[in-house]
């Protein structure tokens, strides 16, 4: 079982490029307590290595703050997945749990500063490409659910017929993993790079998520990295 990843010239020219990787048979649930002791010493380390005011000059989120200016996409509106939830632990003192295949995947991401997408298998048709998404294409994000119309400058993933997640800050809800506690599912793991971020660090963010989906949802059969450039 793979899927296809493939980038497209212009977006390529910018540098962008995706690590991914898949489990098999992983199962949803929520409040396990090794996520919950996870989590919490996750909080603990952020608050004394982070401070808020100064995350803007680490050189990782940096890197993806200048390539979302580049594109003409301000950062302090809309910012990298990453940083987002960095500084929504630095300001709630909390993590924000929701079931172990996504906090795994955001435990990955606060981990490594890797901006992390993770996506139902099954409802992935077709080839996934990495492009510019087209004026007025449709969007409807995982958290509101709102439907948007994209200008045509943001860059996304995509498969044959849907926005899968606009690089790199924000899933869409159509290959969502959903909230059903005992539910099985393929999870497709993508990691975004950009220019100044190690290929190595991009990787390392596919393979701890995982690393974690083995151990918080008893996944089977993971696939190696695959590195998309």
């Amino acid at each position: 079982m793979t899927i296809d990843i493939r980038i497209d010239d212009r977006v390529r020219a910018r540098g962008a490029y995706l690590a991914s990787a898949y489990v098999k048979s992983a199962i949803v649930m929520k409040n396990r307590a090794d996520i919950l002791e996870h989590a919490r010493r996750l909080v603990d380390m952020v608050t004394k290595r982070y401070i808020i005011e100064k995350l803007k000059e680490h050189p990782i989120l940096r890197a993806y703050r200048d390539f979302m200016w580049r594109l003409g996409i301000d950062p302090t509106k809309k910012r990298p997945s990453s940083e987002a939830l960095l500084r929504r632990i630095l300001n709630r003192k909390e993590f924000p749990l929701k079931n172990n295949i996504i906090d795994a995947a955001n435990i990955a991401s606060v981990e490594t500063l890797v901006p992390i997408g993770i996506y139902d298998m099954k409802k992935i048709k077709g080839v996934l490409t990495l492009r510019f998404a087209l004026t007025n294409e449709i969007f409807i994000d995982v958290s509101t659910r709102r439907i948007e119309k994209l200008t045509g400058k943001e860059v996304v993933l995509a498969d044959e017929d849907k926005v899968l997640h606009i690089f790199p800050h924000r899933d869409g809800a159509l290959t969502s993993i959903d909230d059903v506690p005992g539910k099985v599912i393929d999870v497709l793991i993508v990691a975004a790079g950009v220019p100044g971020v190690p290929t190595t660090l991009v990787m390392k963010a596919a393979e701890l998520t995982a690393k974690y989906l083995q151990k918080y949802a008893n996944a089977k059969e993971v696939s190696e990295v695959r590195i998309h450039k």
